[in-house]
């Protein structure tokens, strides 16, 4: 049997090897995809600059009743106060102005007695240049809006601060056992990325390589009319199967580990930017997130020998390429789905039973992983019971090519 799988491995290899479209498309693609994540970024930036430095044009209507609010859209260097044309709507529809904003009659006499005034800011349709004008317009409207303020406070004596009597400050108690980002002060940062990423790492590193080529591998087979020669040779079923879920692991664990350098930088710039958001405080060192993702590498390598013995399986059953590759679009879409029902409504406290589940265990996990931390035991827990059902997998989809009527459906 181990010769035979030895054999198996070493000839679906070879066959890759050969292969450099396949090999070019399942190696190259994190770095490719990173290049693309940043000539985009880059694009965006320059675009951005470029906007900035031209002024972006906007026409403010009955300015002269807001004084303020005027000087201050004109010292800004990225609007451009233009006069508003004879029809507005069409310079709008046109890309002549990003927006338009229309101070009411009567606003100056309005804010002295102290009433409340509303602006109007109309958006034309130039696109990412006027999400950009309305992003500048509010802070611009927000800060003269708490100028006034801050002139009211003065006018009777009191301190800005006045109107905020009550503050909160997030804390949370230190990240127990193993934990993803332990430096982390403040909860609401890894519960957002563990329903951001659980999902994401589950589906990219899942079904990363190797996972896509099995159908070809087994079903492939029979519509090449290359099974036959399998069939009558002297190689044992059980090593023809562990052949090639051995193959398409090793392809999958490689992927995975580029697709996980490929997501390093991006976890730490997203800790990093959201840390700093509100009240939380602290950094996510590179250190820590690498060796979180050791410990998300480590848990999902039961699970995809455990989808690709599954895989294995349907593709044994199949009659065709085609209708494997159906059952394998609902598997990759259900994963997904799955994590994200986890995240949101498994018990932060979860029965021990939990961490034993197929799947379900190793996604809990991973969420504990990123949230408050988890048991060393309950980690080695949930990756043995992973271990074994992954194994049952690849006991199944043997046992199934050991049959002659699951070999001979669709031929």
């Amino acid at each position: 049997m181990i010769d035979t799988m030895y054999t198996v491995l070493l000839k679906e290899t070879r066959d890759l090897l050969r292969d450099r479209g396949t090999l070019l498309v399942i190696f190259a693609t994190p770095f490719a995809l990173t290049l693309l994540y940043l000539v985009a970024a880059l694009l965006l930036a320059l675009y951005t600059l470029r906007e900035a430095r031209q002024g972006l044009p906007i026409a403010l209507i009955n300015g002269d009743q807001l004084p303020g609010l005027q000087a201050v859209l004109e010292k800004s260097r990225a609007l451009k106060l233009v006069p508003a044309p004879p029809d507005v709507d069409d310079a709008l529809h046109s890309g002549e102005l990003a927006l338009v904003l229309t101070v009411p009659e009567g606003a100056a006499a309005a804010l002295a007695a102290g009433h409340p005034i509303t602006l109007t800011l109309t958006v034309g349709y130039a696109g990412l240049r006027s999400d950009l004008a309305v992003t500048l317009i509010q802070s611009f409207v927000e800060d003269y809006g708490d100028q006034i303020v801050s002139e009211r406070l003065a006018q009777h004596g009191l301190d800005p601060s006045w109107l905020k009597p009550v503050r909160l400050q997030y804390t949370s108690p230190p990240a127990e056992g193993i934990a993803a980002a332990p430096t982390l002060t403040g909860e609401a940062l890894p519960n957002l990325l563990s329903l951001l990423f659980i999902p994401y790492l589950v589906t990219l590193w899942t079904f990363s390589g190797g996972i896509d080529m099995i159908a070809h591998l087994t079903v492939g087979e029979k519509e090449r009319h290359t099974l036959e020669a399998l069939l009558v040779t002297p190689a044992d079923r059980v090593g023809l199967v562990l052949g090639k879920v051995t193959f398409s692991v090793i392809v999958s664990l490689v992927s995975a580990a580029l697709w996980s350098l490929n997501t390093l930088p991006y976890l730490w710039i997203f800790s990093t930017t959201f840390a700093r958001i509100g009240s939380l405080t602290g950094t996510v060192g590179l250190r820590h997130i690498g060796l979180s993702v050791v410990w998300l590498t480590l848990l999902i390598a039961p699970l995809i020998v455990m989808i690709a013995g599954l895989i294995t399986a349907i593709g044994g059953l199949a009659r065709s390429v085609r209708e494997a590759g159906y059952i394998m679009t609902a598997v990759r879409l259900l994963l997904p789905a799955l994590a994200f029902l986890v995240v949101l409504t498994v018990d932060t406290s979860p029965p021990l039973a939990i961490y034993t589940v197929p799947i379900i265990g190793v996604l809990v996990a991973m969420r504990d992983l990123w949230g408050g931390g988890i048991a060393p035991g309950l980690l080695l827990l949930t990756w043995l019971a992973a271990a074994i059902y992954a194994g049952l997998a690849i006991y199944l989809a043997a046992y199934l090519f050991s049959r002659e009527w699951v070999l001979w459906r669709g031929l």
